[in-house]
């Protein structure tokens, strides 16, 4: 992918720093939502039809940025209310096809579709075990062995799962994907009510059925009767940023799909008026040092959308920089100018982090907020002061429409 010089030079001692060598460890699973399952489905798919259900990550939006040690794990949660009768599945990722748009065109219509004929990786069919004629549930790790997929990707990638059909005339034997009930759609995007355009354009979700002989693609909002809801299928890697918002004073945050859509204006009118403050989370497979500075860097775009560039920027094993560092914000988040976004000695795997005095009296962000046309790009950066060694976490994305 190109990237022009003039972008290259804009980075500076930031690239330079950035690049230093850092190690791979183990994975962190990176859910789109971090509550539990709400109930299991198979998203149009008839009993007695053989299908493939997807979840879609959009990595101009949610994902991008994966750190070096790449990709090397996907998991997906299934679940029958028969389990009298062996089920077979398959799981397997694959990258978008080619020419098929980042987003989609208009509510309902497809945003970029899995390319079936080209695994990036699948395993064979295996059996999933007979038990008693109750509901039961498997949540599917599947590790993709010594070759990682490479962490700096361009194109957005779908965990798939395999639903095999029913075998008893009752079809209560056939496989379910394990669904998280998100939200309702509304005429705002807001955390409790993101707008249908939202859901479509960031979360995406995709089913592939064969239905007349050729496998048929469904929005996401299309596949359920009520939108905003999301497969609990998940990839792995090293280095995880989460967006969030606290809805409450004094309550943890909520992360994932449900901080996404944060009213910090109380556009939605609701019957008690929300004020929503951001959040972060950065979490890593390890403590990545004993001495670690932890920062949430933001920006208001992307090096995807920049002219001359169109891709993010590979750091070697530090990570893949998405956000746009010539943006006055990217610049004020990394030199530490809004209060409670950097954490000097992190303790822990999971770190969140609060703006100090509030997110509305940070100079240069209020304005932003709601303003409709705007998204706030976050990627937690580590710096290890014992070793020198930085890692610079995935991309997540705070929306306002």
């Amino acid at each position: 992918m190109p990237s022009s010089c003039s972008i290259h030079r804009s980075l500076g001692a930031v690239v330079g720093a950035l690049a230093l060598a850092s190690t791979a460890g183990a994975q962190v699973l990176a859910p789109h939502t971090t509550a539990g399952a709400a109930f299991a489905s198979r998203s149009g798919l008839a009993p007695q039809q053989d299908g493939w259900i997807f979840e879609r990550y959009a990595f101009d939006r949610q994902g991008g940025g994966i750190g070096s040690g790449g990709i090397t794990q996907i998991a997906a949660t299934l679940q029958k209310q028969d389990c009298s009768v062996a089920s077979v599945t398959q799981l397997a990722l694959y990258d978008q096809v080619r020419g098929t748009p980042s987003s989609p065109i208009a509510p309902g219509s497809l945003a970029s579709v899995p390319d079936t004929s080209l695994p990036l990786y699948q395993t064979a069919l295996f059996n999933l075990p007979a038990g008693g004629p109750t509901v039961c549930a498997w949540t599917l790790n599947v590790s993709l062995g010594s070759q990682p997929l490479p962490g700096c990707r361009f194109f957005d990638l779908f965990v798939g799962a395999l639903l095999t059909r029913s075998v008893l005339v009752n079809g209560n034997d056939a496989l379910l994907a394990q669904i998280n009930l998100g939200f309702t759609e509304g005429a705002n995007a807001t955390t409790a009510q993101p707008a249908r355009t939202e859901i479509d354009r960031e979360y995406a979700t995709t089913m592939l059925a064969a239905t007349t002989g050729a496998p048929v693609p469904i929005p996401s909002t299309l596949a359920y009767p009520t939108p905003g809801r999301m497969h609990r299928f998940w990839i792995g890697y090293e280095h995880v940023t989460h967006t969030g918002a606290q809805l409450t004073a004094g309550q943890p945050p909520l992360f994932g799909w449900a901080g996404d859509y944060p009213d910090a204006n109380d556009v939605g009118n609701a019957p008690v008026p929300r004020f929503d403050e951001l959040a972060w989370r950065g979490e890593h497979s390890t403590l990545f040092g004993p001495n670690v500075i932890g920062s949430i860097l933001l920006a208001t775009r992307t090096l995807r959308s920049v002219p001359g560039a169109g891709a993010p920027l590979s750091l070697g094993a530090t990570g893949c920089l998405e956000l746009d560092p010539s943006d006055p914000l990217f610049l004020a988040t990394l030199n530490g100018a809004v209060p409670g976004l950097r954490v000097n000695g992190v303790s822990t795997s999971a770190q969140s982090y609060l703006p100090t005095n509030g997110i509305q009296s940070q100079a240069g962000l209020p304005g932003l907020l709601h303003a409709r046309s705007v998204d706030l790009y976050a990627q937690e950066l580590r710096f290890d002061l014992a070793s020198g060694r930085f890692s610079l976490g995935s991309l997540d994305t705070h929306s306002f429409r």
